[in-house]
């Protein structure tokens, strides 16, 4: 395949923005765009870059640059516009459900599948880290910290995985009543981080 270059001048915003397959690893190759795009697909969430940005801690023009690569790699939609104090929150969407990108995903090398997988799962493991360098790990009673290798028949896998799917929609719901609660007593809030996966496990495991 042959890609015309761009003519001189052209700015980055105006030079053509991959799609499809290409889309998808131009996206996944900055572990912010795959934090973000893991998010938003595997819960079908609504958000904009200000509100991930507080939620996260990452800098706002940060955020913004990698959800405007987003849209332009075609990946992620605006649908709502909502004025805040003198500007615009732009609110966006995946335009596929994580599912219906199971074609695009197939037809991508699988060494580079096992690499988003492994970044993404950096991500949660470095959450973690970061939780207990600053002592906040134990600091509750009702933390939670499982892992379990299980055999199941074909049925009770496929119930496995949709829980863990259900427990992140309810996730994210909580989390969009939460903040808008916050919004309204202007309380800082509580952070709570989770690090989920559901995937078929391996009798070999590292000694």
């Amino acid at each position: 395949m042959t890609v015309a270059a761009p003519k001189k001048g052209t700015k980055r915003s105006e030079m053509p923005r991959p799609k499809g397959v290409l889309a998808l690893a131009a996206a996944y190759s900055h572990p912010l765009r795959v934090r973000i795009l893991t998010m938003m697909s595997a819960t079908d969430r609504r958000c904009s870059p200000t509100r991930l940005a507080e939620e996260w801690g990452e800098d706002s023009r940060t955020m913004a640059y990698h959800f405007r690569e987003l849209v332009a790699f075609g990946l992620l939609e605006v649908v709502e516009d909502i004025p805040r104090r003198g500007s615009v929150e732009h609110i966006h969407e995946t335009t596929k459900r994580a599912v219906a990108w199971k074609e695009e995903w197939e037809k991508i090398p699988p060494v580079f599948r096992q690499h988003l997988s492994a970044l993404t799962l950096r991500l949660g493991v470095e959450a973690v880290g970061a939780s207990i360098d600053a002592g906040t790990f134990e600091t509750r009673d009702d933390v939670i910290l499982a892992q379990d290798t299980m055999r199941l028949d074909a049925a009770s896998a496929a119930e496995a995985l949709q829980i863990l799917a259900e427990a992140l929609d309810r996730l994210v719901a909580l989390g969009d009543d939460s903040r808008a609660r916050l919004e309204e007593t202007g309380e800082e809030g509580v952070l709570i981080s989770y690090l989920a996966a559901g995937f078929e496990g391996s009798i070999d495991r590292p000694s």
